[in-house]
């Protein structure tokens, strides 16, 4: 369970690229999205998620999902797919806690 990051090709359209948000989102690249060191942008994708878990507590036929394909921006070995990096894997346990916490 994550807010979706965006893919590359559309980062430019994305609602949390600062270049389209007035809300005084932290200036970050794309590849910090999903890391601890993306800003102000943490609290609000704790928010977020802490909201849709409460909200999905009482179905038991829901799979949370703590990160899709963590490796498409942030690969330890690039261009390949492979292993998400050392900052994904501590944005996943973080949203991983939170996700337990509620």
């Amino acid at each position: 369970m994550h807010p979706r990051r965006p893919p590359a090709s559309s980062w430019k359209y994305a609602p949390l690229n600062p270049t389209n948000n007035i809300n005084n989102r932290t200036n970050i690249e794309l590849s910090q999205y999903e890391t601890l060191n993306n800003g102000s942008i943490l609290g609000f994708q704790e928010k977020y998620v802490r909201r849709i878990v409460r909200e999905l507590i009482p179905y038991d036929n829901v799979i949370l999902n703590c990160s899709e394909d963590p490796w498409v921006n942030n690969a330890e070995d690039p261009p390949a797919e492979t292993r998400p990096s050392r900052e994904v894997k501590e944005f996943i346990r973080r949203v991983s806690e939170w996700i337990k916490d509620e």
